[in-house]
């Protein structure tokens, strides 16, 4: 079964506009149709995120600090395993404070770490669901 977000989630990320949903959508290699359905949009950004967590990290910043402490246990600790690192929040941390940096240097256009806090309690459980 395809990952879904919940109705709670999908309220967290509704509001992304139209044209920043598509950037995501192709920066993270998700095909767009002619006729965008949000929902099913934004539940295959998650998936993607997953997919860019094993690929090359994520882009953390401390303002991330607050959101992978609430986590629950099981899903830092998936979060942690897609990212080879340990499941301790400083090392997620750690993980993805260089990509931020590269982020914000040269990819100064990206959703990718506009988007990411919005979707990582989504991403996590995704990713301790297992992603198939």
């Amino acid at each position: 079964m395809a990952f879904q977000l919940t109705d709670d989630e999908y309220r967290l990320v509704e509001s992304l506009p139209q044209e920043d949903l598509i950037d995501l959508a192709v920066e993270l290699d998700i095909p767009i149709g002619e006729v965008i359905d949000r929902r099913s949009v934004l539940n295959l950004c998650v998936v993607g995120f997953g997919e860019l967590a094993k690929r090359e990290g994520l882009p953390f910043s401390e303002y991330d600090l607050e959101d992978l402490e609430q986590l629950p246990a099981a899903h830092r600790s998936a979060l942690a395993a897609q990212l080879g690192v340990s499941a301790k929040v400083p090392a997620i941390l750690r993980s993805g404070r260089r990509l931020y940096k590269v982020y914000r240097r040269s990819r100064t256009r990206s959703q990718v770490p506009m988007v990411l806090p919005a979707m990582l309690g989504p991403l996590c459980r995704y990713l301790a669901d297992g992603p198939g």
